[in-house]
């Protein structure tokens, strides 16, 4: 009887695709509880003796429209059996040597990690301790990194131990690209931070990133969403094209901390410091 192997090496490459990349490109590793099964007794009496509930992290292929704190993920057993096209999982490429082979680093270059926060939120455990989870084999592994950035400065704790371990992930391992994305509320709680409390708290914030990045081997991208201009007040457009202009500062501020490339707006704008004209 013919098996899979038996088939055109472009049709199992399609295959492969299809099982192991994401249509959008971002995957986020969420904890779920492991769903109960035939030998649920004798994985009872193993929790009870590592005083522990086993559980495992899932491949969530949609994180930006299922965020870790959907309450989906409080029935597992549930969200695994009715959103199939939601998650992917890594059993493909053990089937044999063959396929492992054929397979091998497909799912680390084609995949970008998603994270929507820095630390521990809902079902996400944040990136460092995903990491740890995941184990030094396959963390090494992986290639691309996105993180939400968080609206509010306080949720910047562990941000420095994120770039470190991701700097040995870099020399160590495969890791090559972090992008960050600020979005508006991200960016005006700095500004707030910058006017309303002391200024040297956000200075310290920015020596603090400035050294987190220092000599660091991976590429760094900035990404600054569109300042959310408000409509239908012209005596106020004069001001509002000042906050707009302090806005923008503010992610220059960033990008000269972060270092790599600014986007502001979908548009490249600055290049390790280089301002690029947009004419």
């Amino acid at each position: 009887m013919p098996s899979f192997l038996d088939l055109p090496r472009e049709i199992r490459d399609e295959i492969y695709i299809c099982s192991l990349t994401c249509p959008r490109g971002l995957i986020s590793a969420y904890l779920l509880s492991r769903p109960p099964t035939l030998n649920s007794k004798r994985r009872v009496k193993a929790s009870k003796r590592k005083k522990s509930n086993k559980q495992h992290l899932h491949l969530i292929t949609s994180p930006l429209s299922l965020p870790p704190n959907d309450p989906i993920f409080d029935k597992p057993d549930t969200f695994l059996s009715q959103n199939k096209n939601d998650y992917i999982t890594l059993s493909l490429p053990s089937t044999c040597r063959q396929i492992y082979n054929e397979t091998q680093g497909m799912f680390w270059q084609q995949n970008t990690f998603y994270f929507a926060a820095i630390n521990e939120s809902g079902r996400s455990l944040g990136i460092s301790r995903t990491l740890k989870v995941m184990g030094q084999v396959a963390s090494r592994m992986i290639q691309n990194l996105t993180i939400r950035m968080p609206n509010h400065s306080i949720e910047y704790v562990g941000f420095g131990k994120v770039i470190k371990t991701l700097g040995s992930r870099a020399r160590l391992g495969h890791f090559r690209k972090l992008e960050m994305a600020w979005n508006a509320a991200a960016i005006v709680d700095l500004m707030n931070m910058s006017s309303l409390n002391t200024p040297q708290d956000f200075e310290g914030s920015l020596d603090e990133m400035s050294e987190a990045f220092d000599g660091v081997r991976f590429e760094r991208v900035v990404r600054i969403s569109t300042y959310p201009r408000s409509t239908g007040d012209i005596q106020n457009e004069r001001d509002e094209e000042n906050v707009e202009s302090t806005y923008k500062l503010f992610g220059e501020w960033i990008h000269y901390a972060v270092g790599g490339t600014l986007i502001c707006d979908g548009k490249v704008e600055w290049i390790n410091g280089v301002h690029l004209r947009l004419d």
